[in-house]
């Protein structure tokens, strides 16, 4: 009996220990929000010293001198089931033909000189209440005139359509940041502050925290990239080399078919750095700086393959009407782009 006394009493306690340590759904709730707002809070603390930066750039203070386009006059102005049905058309277009690499190709430059440049017509900016747009436009005739410019590539015209888009779905938010960087008409501070402003309306309103850490990270690396890779002030065909040197990754092809098409691939990304490493050793620098100016610009690339489509098109695209996926647009501007013939760029 007393056993059995004993034995009530300790299940009582373990039921009345269970119990107490049974959480309150609103104190899980309290706490799930407040590691939500932390989260939250360091994702923006991580975008102010950029955004005082760029303050302090357009009041005169030290910074990268960044062009403003304010005096530029230029005047420019359901999905994935059609890109199943485009893949479709194009493999049925190839009818899986091995692919034979051009010999031809590593016997001459990559690019000419006379193409290197990459002549943007930036939208104009009249009115910060317009710069989600500026933004936008930007970014789509970057991604645009990127195309075209690729069609003065003979490397990238020796391939598949179908291959062309690979590449392309895969490198075009890198190409998108080079293309930021280079392009000196452009207002990279504005489309920075853009991109601070919009993430910092996101954060006040119900958004997942990870989503705005995610943007936030993001916005950090791009902002490193522009100003790395201004500091160094490179020219339009060591922009180029980068391009290329971006695009072109073996890795994209790993299928057993894919295996010249691949080998193709990773020689001319090879001799994209080869080619850029004897452009830079042709200046008149000593030797130990070119290997240190080859060193820091290809080493600029490595934070620009972390960068996402996702995160990159919610932050350049957001304010287009419905969800834009530039990967299933690509085929369509690569198509367009070969039926209006050359462009000059």
């Amino acid at each position: 009996m007393c056993l059995q006394n004993l034995s009530n009493n300790n299940n009582q306690n373990i039921n009345f220990n269970l119990d107490a340590l049974t959480p309150n759904p609103a104190t899980v709730g309290f706490i799930q929000t407040a590691l939500d707002k932390r989260v939250i809070e360091k994702a923006l603390q991580l975008l102010q010293p950029i955004k005082q930066q760029l303050d302090n750039m357009s009041t005169g203070g030290n910074g990268l001198s960044i062009k403003n386009e304010l005096n530029e006059d230029d005047d420019i102005g359901d999905q994935s089931s059609n890109e199943d049905d485009f893949n479709d058309t194009m493999d049925m277009d190839e009818g899986g033909a091995e692919f034979l690499a051009n010999e031809a190709i590593f016997e001459n430059d990559l690019i000419s000189s006379n193409y290197a440049s990459f002549n943007l017509q930036t939208p104009a900016l009249v009115s910060s209440y317009f710069n989600v747009h500026y933004v936008c436009e930007s970014g789509s005739r970057i991604i645009f005139l990127t195309i075209v410019w690729l069609r003065k590539v003979p490397a990238f015209m020796e391939l598949s359509q179908r291959a062309q888009i690979t590449l392309l779905r895969s490198a075009w938010p890198a190409l998108l940041a080079i293309s930021v960087a280079q392009v000196r008409n452009l207002s990279q501070r504005t489309i920075i502050s853009t991109l601070i402003t919009n993430v910092r309306q996101l954060a006040n309103e119900k958004i997942e925290p990870q989503k705005i850490k995610k943007l936030s990270e993001h916005i950090a690396r791009l902002n490193s990239f522009i100003q790395s890779i201004q500091s160094l002030e490179c020219s339009d065909m060591e922009y180029a080399f980068l391009r290329l040197a971006c695009l072109f990754n073996g890795h994209c092809f790993v299928k057993r078919k894919d295996q010249n098409l691949r080998s193709f691939v990773q020689r001319v990304q090879q001799y994209s750095l080869t080619s850029l490493r004897k452009l830079i050793m042709s200046q008149e620098i000593p030797a130990y700086e070119a290997d240190e100016r080859f060193n820091n610009i290809v080493l600029n690339l490595l934070p620009l393959s972390a960068l996402e489509s996702e995160a990159i098109e919610e932050l350049f695209f957001s304010n287009l009407v419905g969800q834009v996926q530039i990967d299933n647009m690509l085929p369509y501007i690569v198509t367009l782009s070969n039926s209006i013939g050359s462009l000059n760029c």
